[in-house]
């Protein structure tokens, strides 16, 4: 079967997704289907004043390297300067976060395995925001949290994942899986 000119379209857009609340688009280079399982890479326009706020996965490694301009990655307690060419690894569990201070757009390439939540989420997370449903879906946000295995201070985790772990429970009792999963199919 050949694809009309509107479902290819509707399959090259489905590749690049934008926060609407920072302004950041991220484009999938290769999908977790695409890659066996084995990895999912995004290249990241960041625009002046944009960025990720720190978090924290669980499951997943992430590798950065700067395309273009300047990006600030925070590792922990350590603040990075990365110019083009420039790399880092964070692993699960380790907060972090990057940010473009400039007044240009910054590009930035991520890799990150396992790719499993990293891309659902982003997926979902983003979706919800341009469909005004978060933050009015607390329950949603918790199970997209939890499934996701993704940190978000300031709560320490000692708090944070058994408050998350019960609004998640309320979340799938009210049908937020239902929610959750319109956001991540991949067009035909």
């Amino acid at each position: 079967m050949i694809a009309t000119g509107d479902e290819a379209a509707s399959r090259e857009a489905w590749r690049t997704i934008m926060n609407p609340a920072s302004g950041e688009t991220v484009t999938f280079l290769e999908t977790a289907e695409e890659s066996g399982g084995a990895h999912v890479v995004l290249q990241i326009e960041i625009a002046p004043g944009g960025g990720a706020a720190p978090h924290a996965h669980r499951y997943e490694t992430e590798a950065f390297e700067v395309l273009a301009g300047t990006v600030d990655l925070q590792v922990g307690t350590q603040r990075i300067a990365l110019a083009v060419g420039g790399t880092a690894t964070v692993s699960p569990e380790t907060l972090h976060g990057f940010h473009n201070s400039t007044a240009v757009p910054a590009t930035l390439r991520v890799t990150a395995s396992p790719p499993e939540h990293l891309e659902r989420g982003l997926r979902a997370t983003y979706y919800m925001m341009r469909e005004g449903l978060l933050p009015k879906q607390p329950l949603v946000a918790a199970l997209l949290l939890q499934q996701g295995g993704v940190y978000l201070p300031p709560l320490p985790r000692w708090c944070y994942w058994p408050l998350i772990n019960a609004l998640a429970r309320l979340g799938r009792w009210t049908g937020g899986e239902a929610a959750l999963a319109r956001y991540g199919a991949r067009p035909t």
